[in-house]
């Protein structure tokens, strides 16, 4: 388990000594912990949203160097989830471009999932 911020990539800058959060407000009481794979399958949803895929692979190919990853499974529902959880909440902030992508990223998901 880890401790959950709020950290989707709109939310973090790049700067030349590291990482930085902008919006570091604490989510609800009970969202506090987290399994720590969802933060990084929220992390891969977003670059594979924004950058795609192959950026998403390149991401938990990263990850792998250092721990082990989680059964891809894993990665993918975490990814699913809160990729879902981004499309409404872009909804709600009258985003529609970036709520359809979110959106058709998990939508492809299940459709991968049908066949696989």
């Amino acid at each position: 388990m880890t401790v959950h911020m709020d950290n989707p990539s709109d939310n973090i800058l790049l700067l030349e000594k590291g990482v930085a959060s902008i919006d570091v407000l604490l989510p609800k009481e009970e969202w506090r912990v987290v399994e720590h794979w969802f933060n990084v399958g929220r992390l891969g949803a977003d670059v594979s949203v924004l950058a795609g895929r192959e950026a998403a692979d390149l991401l938990y190919q990263e990850y792998a160097a250092g721990l082990p990853l989680p059964p891809k499974e894993i990665l993918d529902f975490y990814a699913g989830t809160s990729a879902w959880m981004r499309a409404i909440y872009f909804s709600i902030l009258q985003k529609p471009q970036l709520a359809a992508r979110y959106r058709q990223f998990v939508l492809q998901g299940i459709q991968m999932d049908k066949r696989g």
